[in-house]
């Protein structure tokens, strides 16, 4: 009897030993970087110190929380696979937040949920009706261009940054070339160096005979040295708000034949302004939103088939109401790949991150980039929409993060309310700028997550508007990308971060701007939000440190970027935001171009 329970405890005891050691062999990672950034290892479970039972209760626990983490990862993949979706504003307080709610409920700084759904609803389906004709409309008109079927959401309302106003939103309209060989280049400075995030691209034919006419009837083919490029500026002019005039012109007359006998008017405007398409929806009806919504589905059939006939409504007050969107022709290009963790005791998967380029000529005239004229025709930007929709996705499953993002549409929400007290301040920081800062605090102060932890929105504001003010002292917010040495700790092996040269987001505002800015801001934090955020004393030091070391400089060497609309900035003109501008010897040493 004795011998066969001593046998059943060695056999127990060897099955724990087993579990034990294989147990070791694996590494466990937290849900935030497994999924995209940097990794970090649970610690491993200590050797049993005598008590048998509480070891295999630890043992249980730990095998319990990687099925949490395998959960976990599992859904954030799939959501990341397919997540072409307007996002909700992110909204999330916690303990001893209670006056960031208040001024939230108080300013109606969170959007009405009806309203946001009617909104998105609406936005869709008149993006797919617009996307649908313009596609119809390309391939009679403009052979070997092909526009995709699905547009791909960005902005504000795809990352969960919306405030105040739901009626804005921002879609990238993706092409390609179809049987027209195309090939990169890199744009150089005069001394030589590269420009990051900008290429021109080069029709690979020796005798261009293969080029459609189309290309050249409406000169999108330049010339220079020899080689044949892509010009963007008659591209997008003379191409694409060509075909939005002409599906603007069709949805106009056919929402004029619907509406005919009401008092409800519908009209489509469109305007272009580099690199977009602006689309404004005008509503003129009783109940605004809801009153196109009724007619989309006429539209929609209409639009396809040809041949419906709309009931008619009756005559009734009307009030007018405008949907904005930004439609961006974007290229598809090749995306890029970086691993999903960076073990080498497991199989590395990898994350694929899209990737476009986006028609972004740059001239004197428009005060973008100062190029030579005919230079600047011939330049695309890529775009990292890609990466920003990825940090936003990822962002939403970790708490922190969806504490600095409240705080991002905190400070966007101010900038609304005491717009007419800051002026200087609202001219110079646009909701770019805000974004960039988020991506910063998310950066410096969440990752790895496991050892970087915020307890509520106000700790969270304070790191953001510490962040903020030294970039405004330092007159000096660098890009989060391009030239960010730090971004290794997000994406093993991304392409940015080794560039020579680094952009500065304020470079369009002159040195007074930036001062008023400055002064400005430091009376809004002293009277109008001083009891939103924590203070210096509670914050770590070592973590604005590092912000501040980036915007100083100190951290690369760094070529001084000077933007020449500073002069024109000054009296007042208000430059497009998230627009980069570069150093006034761009290019000079580049032959013109002889179309």
């Amino acid at each position: 009897m004795l011998l066969e329970i001593a046998v059943v405890i060695a056999g127990i005891t060897c099955v724990c030993i087993v579990v034990w050691l294989v147990h070791r062999s694996f590494r466990t990672y937290s849900y935030h970087e497994s999924a995209v950034f940097k990794t970090t290892k649970y610690p491993e479970p200590p050797p049993p110190k005598g008590n048998f039972i509480a070891f295999l209760d630890m043992l249980v626990n730990e095998a319990l929380k990687r099925e949490r983490t395998v959960m976990r990862v599992t859904k954030l993949k799939a959501r990341l696979a397919g997540n072409n979706k307007w996002n909700e504003p992110v909204f999330q307080v916690g303990r001893g937040d209670e006056r960031i709610f208040a001024f939230f409920k108080k300013h109606h700084t969170n959007l009405i949920p009806n309203e946001w759904n009617v909104s998105c609803n609406i936005v869709d389906r008149v993006i797919r009706i617009v996307a649908h004709e313009m596609r119809k409309t390309a391939s009679e008109r403009f052979p070997g261009l092909s526009i995709g079927k699905t547009l791909i959401k960005q902005g504000s309302s795809r990352e969960g940054l919306k405030v105040c106003d739901p009626l804005e939103f921002d879609v990238l309209l993706p092409f390609e070339f179809e049987n027209i060989p195309t090939k990169e280049h890199v744009v150089f400075y005069k001394k030589g160096q590269i420009i990051p995030g900008f290429f021109k691209i080069e029709i690979v034919d020796d005798n261009l005979k293969d080029i459609p006419f189309w290309m050249k009837n409406n000169k999108i083919i330049c010339y220079d040295n020899g080689h044949a490029y892509v010009d963007t500026c008659n591209f997008q002019n003379k191409v694409f708000a060509s075909l939005l005039d002409q599906t603007q012109n069709r949805i106009n007359y056919e929402l004029r034949a619907l509406t005919k006998d009401t008092s409800k008017r519908f009209k489509m405007v469109k305007s272009v302004v580099s690199p977009s398409l602006k689309i404004i929806i005008v509503i003129n009806s009783e109940n605004g939103l809801s009153d196109l919504r009724d007619y989309l589905p006429d539209l929609e059939k209409i639009m396809t088939i040809s041949t419906f006939q709309a009931s008619r409504g009756s005559r009734k007050e009307t009030r007018t109401t405008r949907v904005e969107i930004d439609l961006v022709p974007a290229l598809l290009i090749p995306g890029d790949e970086f691993p999903q963790n960076v073990s080498k005791d497991q199989h590395q998967s990898v994350i694929h991150c899209e990737r476009y380029g986006v028609l972004k000529w740059a001239t004197k005239k428009n005060n973008k980039v100062y190029f030579e004229e005919t230079d600047g025709n011939l330049f695309w930007c890529r775009s990292t929409c890609g990466y920003e929709k990825y940090i936003s996705d990822i962002a939403q499953g970790n708490l922190s993060q969806r504490y600095i993002m409240t705080a991002c549409r905190l400070v966007k929400g101010m900038l609304r309310v005491y717009a007419t007290d800051h002026p200087s301040l609202r001219s110079v920081v646009n909701s770019y700028h805000l974004k960039t800062i988020c991506f910063y605090c998310i950066l410096f102060l969440t990752i790895p997550s496991e050892e970087n932890r915020l307890s509520n929105v106000k700790q969270a504001m304070g790191y953001f508007v510490k962040f903020l003010q030294l970039s405004l002292k330092a007159e000096n917010l660098p890009h989060f990308f391009f030239g960010n040495p730090y971004l290794d700790r997000m994406f093993p092996g991304n392409p940015f971060g080794k560039e020579e040269n680094r952009y500065n987001m304020f470079s369009p505002s002159s040195p007074e701007m930036l001062q008023q800015a400055q002064v400005s801001f430091m009376r809004l934090r002293r009277k109008q939000i001083v009891e939103l955020y924590d203070k210096g004393h509670l914050l770590d030091t070592k973590k604005i440190k590092l912000f501040a070391d980036l915007v100083k400089n100190k951290t690369k060497k760094n070529t001084e970027i000077v933007s020449i609309s500073r002069r024109r900035t000054h009296y007042g003109y208000k430059r497009p935001m998230g627009d980069i501008v570069y150093s006034r010897t761009c290019l000079r040493n580049k032959q013109a171009c002889h179309r």
